[in-house]
């Protein structure tokens, strides 16, 4: 069982696995951010007229940092091989927040680093993910 002391969970899983694993429990959750368009101005020769269409979408990244228990290195292992990959590793990412939303979006991992270490086996992990989908928002049923 990882450290569960806010309640805010990160899991995440290999494209190509069936099962998301737990991570740990989040400290800290940079901005969402749901990504960025340029504008492209088409002008034609025979008019004074531009008309502006929306370009494709760049998404950003998402900085975090998550408290683990070392004993249970699985999810947080998964996490460090995408890291340090000489290819390109897509993860599935889900956040479940307290009251049951839940955030999910593809993601790569282009920095991480182990930022502190506390009595009582909890491991904190600083990670950044370069969103690589739109963020999906589900929020919980009632």
């Amino acid at each position: 069982m990882a450290v569960q002391a806010q309640g805010v969970t990160l899991f995440v899983k290999k494209e190509a696995d069936s099962e998301f694993e737990e991570v740990g429990c989040l400290q800290s959750l940079g901005d969402i951010d749901f990504g960025s368009r340029d504008v492209i101005e088409i002008e034609c020769l025979s008019s004074f007229v531009t008309q502006k269409l929306l370009g494709a979408k760049k998404f950003g990244n998402l900085d975090f940092t998550y408290s683990f228990d070392p004993r249970e290195l699985h999810g947080n292992q998964i996490v460090k091989n995408a890291f340090d990959s000489d290819i390109s590793v897509v993860l599935d990412v889900k956040i479940k927040l307290v009251d049951t939303t839940m955030i999910d979006f593809k993601g790569l991992v282009p920095s991480y680093k182990l930022i502190d270490f506390t009595k009582g086996s909890v491991v904190k992990a600083s990670t950044s993910f370069a969103i690589n989908s739109t963020p999906l928002v589900t929020a919980p049923t009632v």
